[in-house]
Formats: structure tokens, C-alpha cells, sequence
């Protein structure tokens, strides 16, 4: 069944304790600029065995309509750049969008930092930990790969960007 679907050109991935990158429509392919990043990201990490299900949201625009920030990893896209967030929880009473710990980040930057990201979960993660409890239990101080990214600054969203 599988060699089936991937030769009908679908992606088939593992199931369970994997990273599972998602990504929105890219406003049906009109905002096209980041696709490239998502699927980079996807040919990397997607698959990769983890402590426990870890999965990176992608929005490709700054209206993050497909919700990236309530995932483990949320990456958005927005004026040629991309903002990091970490440790969202998408179910339960405590359910949280993840914390925004960089801005700007330039495109050919993203990868390999979301790279060290999973990285650092996957090296340092206590036996069953979700990403949301062990990026709580590290906090932002705790990943050293961001020291260079400039501190997050409020600004206001405009609609459609």
C-alpha cells in the first residue's frame, strides 16, 4: 500500500514518536515565498524519531491562520523574515499558544535553527517528555542557539500581510 501511494506522488511518513512538520496552503500557493523553507524543513526533520510526537507548524504568512504558534514549534512567515515560536500546546485545560523567542529571522537561517531546536529536545528530553514540558522545564534562557537573534519586540499585525 505504501509504495503505492508514494508512487501516486504522495509523502508517507511514520507514525508515533516522530516530528511531524505541517504547513498551510500558502493561501492556495498566492503567498509562495516560504514554501521553499517548509519543505526543506519537511525533507529534514520530517520522520525523525523523537522522545515523544513533536510537531512544527508553518504559516506562510504573518496571519497565521493556520495556528503555527499552538504547535511544539511554530515558525511564521512575515515581511521576507520569520518569527520562532517554542513550546505551544494545542489540547487540554492548559492548552497555550507557544512562547514568540525570535523575530527576523533571516530565511537562510531557519532550517538549520529549527534543526538545533529539535536537536537539543532530542539530546536532552527526560524519558516521555513533550516538547511543551521540556521547553517549560529549559525556558528560552535554556537554548543557547538563539543568543545571536534579536529579543522580540510587540508589533502591531496588519491584515493580509
Amino acid at each position: 500500500m505504501r509504495r503505492r501511494l508514494e508512487a501516486a506522488g504522495l509523502c508517507v511518513l511514520p507514525v508515533g514518536n516522530v516530528v511531524r512538520v505541517k504547513a498551510c496552503d500558502f493561501c492556495e500557493g498566492e503567498k509562495p515565498e516560504a514554501i521553499p523553507y517548509a519543505e526543506e524543513l519537511a525533507r529534514r526533520l520530517d520522520g525523525l524519531p523523537v522522545e515523544k510526537e513533536l510537531k512544527i507548524g508553518f504559516n506562510g504568512c504573518g496571519m497565521s491562520c493556520y495556528g503555527a504558534v499552538r504547535e511544539d514549534i511554530g515558525i511564521v512567515y512575515r515581511r521576507g523574515a520569520f518569527d520562532l515560536f517554542l513550546g505551544g500546546k494545542t489540547v487540554g485545560r492548559s492548552a497555550h499558544p507557544g512562547q514568540k523567542v525570535a523575530e527576523g529571522i533571516p530565511p537562510e537561517e531557519l532550517v538549520d535553527l529549527v534543526q538545533r531546536v529539535v536537536e537539543e529536545y532530542r539530546t536532552h528530553a527526560q524519558p516521555g517528555e513533550r516538547f511543551h514540558k521540556f521547553f517549560k522545564r529549559r525556558g528560552a534562557a535554556g537554548f543557547r542557539w538563539n543568543a545571536g537573534a534579536a529579543a522580540p519586540t510587540p508589533e502591531e499585525a496588519v491584515c493580509g500581510e
